[in-house]
């Protein structure tokens, strides 16, 4: 036992992972033999979202990257929490419908559709992860899981009359000019018109919408507007 206190005591000097080690060999020395030691590595969770914005209603994935050290059974199983949106468990022994997982060894790729409506920011991440081979006390610490991804979630185009009413229903004489018609709009990047007589034009710049000019034929005419860019197809007459 000299010997080893001699150990001890210079390892003390030098490192506390030696300290560590011969700690371990002499818990587990007895009568001459010299039982096995499993270090546990815990499991690893790092989100990802495919694509970055999508408009409202627009379905997207979360993508969930799953790591294990199961020395084991070879074939683990995760139970993690996500969030972002509404949120949710996920129990790879017992996917949700529409939540698939891909394995590869003891590592896995959970992907989950999501569709949010509500435009904004929205941030992922997990804030709960365990697997069936690391104990569940201690839990898995925040580090291994604390890397996050973020979406943006566009609104759908809209377009309204902002001229005044009935502008948009004139009744002119040929060869005389139309009061302005102006529509605001939100989300779109450009728009087309369509429908519109000879002598009159529309065009679209910072949002609104316009039509003007003076007629050169004569008869009823229905004017179509068609907003390009931003999400979803809006129209008016």
């Amino acid at each position: 036992m000299g010997i080893i206190y001699q150990i001890i005591k210079k390892a003390k000097q030098s490192s506390s992972l030696i300290i560590t080690a011969l700690l371990l060999f002499l818990a587990n020395y007895s009568f001459g033999q010299v039982c096995p030691v499993t270090i546990k590595e815990p499991p690893t969770a790092k989100v990802t979202i495919t694509p970055t914005a999508v408009c409202s209603g627009q379905p997207f994935d979360l993508v969930v990257n799953l790591t294990s050290d199961d020395q084991q059974t070879g074939s683990p199983e995760w139970t993690f929490t996500y969030t972002g949106g509404t949120g949710g468990t996920i129990n790879t022994a017992a996917l949700p419908l529409g939540v698939t997982i891909t394995r590869t060894g003891t590592n896995a790729v959970v992907t989950i559709p999501i569709t949010i409506v509500a435009p904004g920011n929205y941030t992922f991440g997990i804030s709960v992860l365990e697997d069936n081979w690391y104990p569940t006390s201690p839990v898995v610490d925040a580090c291994n899981f604390d890397g996050t991804d973020a979406i943006t979630i566009d609104p759908t185009n809209t377009i309204a009359l902002s001229s005044a009413a009935g502008t948009d229903a004139q009744t002119v004489c040929i060869n005389t000019g139309l009061v302005n018609i102006t529509y605001a709009t939100t989300g779109a990047t450009g728009a087309t018109f369509s429908g519109l007589p000879a002598g009159v034009s529309g065009s679209w710049a910072a949002d609104v919408a316009t039509i003007t000019g003076t007629p050169t034929v004569s008869g009823p005419f229905t004017y179509t507007i068609n907003l390009t860019g931003g999400c979803g197809t809006v129209s008016t007459t």
